[in-house]
């Protein structure tokens, strides 16, 4: 409540030394209450006085009253939105005084009857001017001068008490009964008194106000430029005063105490004089029965800029009396719009009525991005958008920025809401995207309230969490064939084949005759599609001569943050050697007598790899010392490259030196067969 006082007269029929001159410019004043008196919104008391005597030297005090939106105020007697008492000389301009209500509780008010009050103005009340202004300036009343203000829907209320029941409580309500509607609609059956001057009766009163160019809820009796034209529509958004809780709750409006004290018209020891506690809602500006991320938190429930088509818009002429032309509105845009020509035309230009002048062309307000893609993130991670607002065309008012949808999606910052922002210029609302553990697509919507074009603005919002993905190649990590002995390498290319960033703690390689060799993998990030290398070693061995190859098989493991954290890869190769077979000599050596004996001894590959002879002799095992054996040549030296499958000759003899007497030997081979360099042929006889 805004209180602009002075102290009353020192003497009866005098005057007050008044409060200076006062104006009251683009403020809003909403949901206050003076439970004991006038005027819930602006209280105006003994504004003028001594003043009014000097008024040849320097003028009489004045209070401006400008570009003020006054609504869903109480006055537990009159005036619920503006009260003037002891005002010579005011002008109230281009104001909002919309859905106060008066309700007739204060004791001076029950004058008929102890248990039942009387109707008073709601919107803007006047009192009779005390006894010495009324002499000094020759007036009845505060007449102020009124023009271009909404004057709509201001709520007359009057009390009453019923029966006492057996506990002693007293049933009591306001008159009339109304029950209030969801979302705190405004319900029918109201009583609409918007001007008057106390101890007037409402229909065709004696003394009365006189506005011009303005919207009233009724017009009878009031100059013809005044419009009776409007309505929720004509504002931005509206409400009534009504109970203290969630709207869509029925309840009376406005709410009675749970418990009510007998009636006392008389004075009592509270400041309405009647032990009257009058209680009303909403508690907040906003709907607080809407959780937060949902459609409408946050949004105003009041909202009385006009509205696009509003019956206020353009409905005041440019030619209209000069002091009735404000330069600008409540949010500081210029009055009118467009700018008035000079001189006047034939086309002529409005001013707005009320507190708020439309520009007229309204602002425009483009997003982006939009829609806004945060694309695929690392689960656990988190990825904030900038959404950017421009306006083109006029100024823009943000009201408010909200969240549906996905609750994944958060605001980081908004320095949009609140805010004015010129053509032109941007405001950026700054929007988080976290989606924790899932890969699940995430849909939402940021909807921001303002007065621009096509609001609400929205912008659709998607996301999606991801995780990177190991690959490998090849896969599985083979090497074939390979000669026991010689440790042989394979780089394995890593590859995150997912759809984020992949983060690899550590690898190893497991199983027989397979080891890990350089790793340029371990402790790195992948990016989608990034590779890395680590290098696999195999050393085949073959335990088993006899054997000529032997399948071998390991683990490539990674771990890493991926949807395969423990990704596992099958190594596998095969271990291959020669397996050398040895003949008997061919032909026989045993043939006797004492000449030189020759033969060629066959050697075979039946295993896997290539043999490679590197040397051969006959070893002697039994007989005389004159008996000697020798290898001749052939095909396996030297050094003969004899393939899996193949053979090659070695070429003997044995020379017994003139003794008749046998000799026992077999032949001895060096080379890369089986699991040792030697290799022992059968022993053969020699004669």
């Amino acid at each position: 409540m805004l209180l602009v006082p002075s102290h009353a007269p020192r003497r009866v029929g005098g005057l007050s030394i008044g409060t200076g001159s006062v104006t009251v410019d683009a403020n809003l004043i909403q949901g206050n209450q003076a439970g004991g008196g006038h005027g819930g919104g602006i209280r105006l008391q003994n504004v003028n006085g001594a003043d009014v005597s000097r008024q040849n030297r320097s003028g009489m005090w004045n209070v401006q009253i400008t570009n003020n939106m006054i609504v869903n105020n109480v006055a537990g007697w009159a005036g619920g939105g503006l009260s003037l008492s002891d005002v010579s000389r005011s002008s109230i301009f281009n104001n909002t005084i919309e859905n106060n209500d008066s309700t007739a509780t204060v004791g001076a008010v029950f004058t008929s009857s102890p248990t039942q009050s009387s109707f008073q103005p709601a919107g803007i009340s006047s009192e009779l001017h005390s006894p010495g202004l009324a002499a000094a300036t020759n007036q009845q009343f505060s007449n102020p001068t009124l023009a271009n203000n909404i004057i709509w829907h201001n709520r007359s209320f009057y009390f009453q008490a019923g029966a006492t029941d057996a506990t002693g409580a007293t049933s009591t309500t306001l008159i009339p009964t109304l029950t209030s509607q969801a979302g705190y609609a405004c319900p029918a059956g109201a009583n609409y008194w918007d001007l008057g001057v106390l101890g007037q009766p409402q229909a065709s009163p004696a003394l009365r106000l006189n506005p011009v160019h303005s919207i009233l809820s009724d017009t009878t009796g009031y100059a013809a430029s005044n419009l009776n034209t409007f309505g929720p529509t004509s504002v931005v958004r509206e409400y009534c005063n009504g109970p203290r809780v969630n709207p869509g709750a029925n309840d009376t409006t406005p709410s009675a105490p749970p418990v009510q004290f007998a009636m006392q018209p008389a004075a009592a020891e509270d400041e309405g004089g009647n032990w009257i506690d009058l209680r009303f809602g909403p508690l907040s500006l906003s709907d607080s029965s809407i959780s937060s991320g949902n459609a409408g938190y946050g949004a105003l429930v009041g909202d009385y800029h006009l509205a696009a088509g509003s019956q206020a818009i353009n409905q005041v002429a440019c030619n209209q009396s000069s002091n009735t032309r404000i330069s600008h509105d409540f949010d500081g845009d210029a009055r009118p719009q467009p700018t008035c020509s000079i001189p006047l035309v034939s086309t002529e230009t409005f001013y707005d009525i009320g507190a708020d002048e439309v520009s007229a062309a309204q602002g425009t307000v483009t997003f982006a991005p939009s829609p806004a893609n945060f694309e695929t993130i690392t689960v656990g991670t988190t990825k904030d958008l900038a959404i950017v607002g421009t306006v083109a065309g006029a100024s823009v008012t943000f009201n408010s920025a909200v969240l549906s949808g996905s609750t994944t999606f958060s605001i980081v910052s908004d320095g949009c809401s609140g805010t004015t922002v010129s053509a032109g210029s941007t405001c950026t609302i700054t929007v988080r995207f976290t989606p924790g553990t899932s890969t699940l697509a995430r849909t939402g919507t940021l909807t921001v309230n303002d007065n621009g074009a096509s609001n609400p603005q929205t912008v659709a919002l998607t996301g999606q969490g991801a995780r990177g993905r190991v690959s490998v190649n090849p896969n599985p990590v083979a090497f074939n064939a390979q000669p026991v002995g010689t440790p042989v390498p394979l780089a394995v290319t890593v590859s995150n084949s997912g759809a984020a960033a992949l983060t690899i703690n550590s690898d190893a390689v497991t199983g027989t005759n397979f080891s890990k060799g350089t790793d340029g993998c371990a402790g790195i990030t992948l990016q989608p599609a990034d590779t890395c290398t680590v290098n696999v070693i195999f050393t085949p061995t073959i335990g088993n001569a006899s054997t000529g190859s032997s399948n071998r098989f390991g683990t490539l493991a990674i771990i890493s943050n991926a949807s395969n954290a423990l990704a596992l890869f099958n190594i596998t190769g095969t271990a291959v050697q020669a397996v050398v077979g040895i003949s008997a000599p061919s032909p026989l050596m045993n043939t006797g007598g004492t000449n030189v004996k020759n033969a060629t001894i066959t050697v075979s590959n039946t295993g896997g790899a290539a043999l490679n002879v590197t040397g051969a002799n006959v070893a002697k095992t039994a007989g005389p010392v004159a008996g000697v054996f020798s290898v001749t040549g052939g095909s396996c030296l030297p050094t003969a490259n004899v393939q899996p499958g193949q053979s090659c000759t070695v070429g003997v003899s044995y020379n017994p030196n003139s003794t008749t007497t046998s000799s026992t030997g077999h032949l001895v081979l060096t080379d890369t067969g089986a699991a040792t360099t030697s290799q022992n042929g059968t022993n053969f006889n020699a004669n």
